[in-house]
């Protein structure tokens, strides 16, 4: 059953490739309601009829997703050319996600928790893809925001109040487990960017990801495990390793939504709107309107100032008046000090440099 699961876990990413990363997440989120809602219907049956939901449920759910991208020579080819590279900040991420879970279950819940773990696990699990829908596709946040601002911090607070409340507090764990599952949504559509805009192929994004998961999962499980033999679990123990866990994941969240990985490209992009990677002046303006905290508006007119857009185009692009983008771009100067259209350019060829991008910014008439 193990090796099936990870064969059928490879096809799954290989058709989601094809849909993108929009689409992946749209996909998980109705996914993890329905399936929390069948899990815990599933409790209810008999023994017999669990093992046969279990072995009936996952080809059903492949032909399904067939029928949205039919598998041809094309499909299963995608990618076999590409140069592979091992990215590490990635690895990093799933392995350090799989480590708090495994240390979850091997230490914090050593004891058992009274209550119906099934079905605080599955509303967890349904409420991690409802965040998961309102930041991706309302907020419109990036990849680092989501997996790191929002994935690592809902896991961290899920440690936090294993520490602070109890080491077997449900509230923790189901916090714990609402990250968790928010994060892993997010991986895949990660990994499906990869494979649909990098042109990576699913037989490597998908099992080196997962590997790395289950590895860390392993390490999070021989770790507990130390702990339980090496000395003697007490509340206090369990408390200092979920405190420790706390920082472990802030500091990692910290490290791993640098500045560095804004060069990837990966970390600015929005998959909740966009399936194609921003190139080096975009990722530049972006970066530029963050640090200045320009509003959507500004951030728009900003990128059009900089790239040599007139008032009047702006105004007829953006249907605005023109007072209100002289309003926009009085405030854009203020904000960032400068005095002239030139010098957004200026910034942005400042940013472009500041991030190691060698591509030189096409052309500009400044008519402002």
């Amino acid at each position: 059953m193990g090796a099936g699961t990870a064969c059928l876990h490879v096809e799954w990413g290989r058709v989601l490739g094809e849909l993108g990363p929009r689409i992946t997440i749209l996909h998980g989120v109705v996914g993890t309601v329905v399936a929390a809602l069948l899990t815990v219907c599933i409790t209810f049956l008999p023994d017999i009829a669990v093992w046969i939901v279990a072995v009936v449920i996952p080809p059903i759910c492949m032909r399904l997703l067939v029928r949205d991208v039919p598998v041809t020579p094309a499909l299963l080819m995608h990618g076999l050319d590409a140069p592979l590279y091992i990215p590490r900040r990635f690895l990093a991420t799933s392995f350090t996600q799989g480590l708090s879970f495994g240390i979850v279950q091997a230490v914090l819940l050593l004891g058992g928790v009274e209550g119906p773990v099934v079905a605080l696990s599955a509303a967890s699990f349904a409420l991690s893809a409802i965040v998961l829908f309102v930041c991706a596709l309302f907020f419109r946040m990036d990849f680092n925001q989501l997996i790191y601002q929002v994935g690592f911090l809902i896991m961290a607070a899920g440690y936090l109040v294993l520490a602070v409340v109890s080491p077997d507090a449900p509230e923790g764990l189901f916090i714990h487990t609402l990250g968790y599952r928010f994060v892993d949504i997010m991986m895949w559509a990660l990994c499906t960017f990869l494979i649909n805009q990098r042109g990576l192929p699913a037989n490597w994004v998908f099992a080196i990801t997962t590997c790395f998961l289950l590895l860390g999962q392993v390490v999070g499980a021989l770790i507990g495990s130390g702990v339980v033999y090496t000395f003697d679990i007490t509340v206090h123990t369990a408390r200092d390793l979920a405190t420790v866990m706390v920082f472990v994941l802030l500091a990692v969240s910290l490290v791993m939504s640098d500045r560095k990985n804004l060069q990837t490209g990966w970390g600015m992009v929005r998959p909740g709107e966009m399936n194609e990677m921003p190139d080096s002046f975009d990722r530049a303006c972006e970066l530029v309107g963050r640090r200045y905290a320009l509003t959507s508006r500004e951030q728009e007119i900003f990128s059009m100032l900089a790239r040599g857009s007139s008032r009047a185009d702006i105004c007829e692009e953006l249907t605005l008046s023109k007072e209100t983008v002289k309003t926009h771009v009085r405030n854009i100067y203020r904000k960032m000090g400068i005095h002239s259209q030139q010098d957004t350019l200026a910034a942005v060829v400042a940013e472009q440099q500041a991030l190691g991008i060698d591509e030189p910014p096409e052309e500009t008439d400044m008519r402002i």
